[in-house]
């Protein structure tokens, strides 16, 4: 079962991907964590051009994630899916929007990715206000503004209002969104 993270810069993923695996793990499921962008050459592409300001060309980027998410899925994702364990993915397809943002046609690059790589079972959207998770991203050292959140969140919640998504509570601690998660991802287990 893969089960993506999305949510703006900040908005509190990688902690919930980490509790949401202990608490599996502990379960007795099997669990493999992964991320985006990865740790391939374009992976690192990616970071680099996030951690510098410098955005990349939007078509460029959106190559660059294909290229990355497609290793991604050959050797980590589909050995792992194939074994029955439960996929955790620290952004997905879902991620696009920030190349939406640019002017790249949202709908058109989740149909690419559905052709290409497996589906999530599950997609958890963490909605939270734009200025706790550039507070977040401050503390970390990362770039983020307050126009480009807002945009990013405004495109999260279009893809919630189509149904791709569930919403959970940015403002709830992560302990509590961990234990709706796991509770959703066992009502998917037969």
């Amino acid at each position: 079962m893969l089960v993506s993270f999305e949510g703006i810069d900040g908005a509190g993923k990688t902690t919930l991907v980490r509790i949401v695996e202990q608490l599996l793990s502990a379960d007795g499921f099997s669990t493999v964590v992964v991320a985006q962008p990865g740790d391939s050459s374009a992976g690192r592409e990616i970071k680099e051009s996030f951690l510098s300001g410098t955005r990349l060309e939007p078509l460029m980027e959106f190559g660059l994630l294909l290229i990355d998410r497609s290793i991604m899925d050959i050797e980590r994702v589909r050995p792992a899916l194939a074994k029955g364990s439960i996929v955790l993915a620290d952004r997905y397809w879902h991620s696009h929007v920030y190349q939406a943002l640019a002017g790249l046609d949202l709908s058109h690059m989740i149909r690419v990715n559905r052709v290409a790589f497996p589906a999530p079972v599950l997609t958890f959207w963490i909605d939270t206000p734009v200025e706790v998770a550039l507070r977040r991203a401050e503390s970390r050292s990362e770039t983020a503004n307050t126009l480009i959140g807002s945009s990013i969140k405004a495109l999260y919640g279009s893809l919630f209002d189509q149904g791709e998504m569930y919403r959970l509570d940015g403002l709830r601690s992560a302990s509590e969104l961990a234990n709706i998660v796991v509770d959703e991802i066992g009502r998917c287990i037969p």
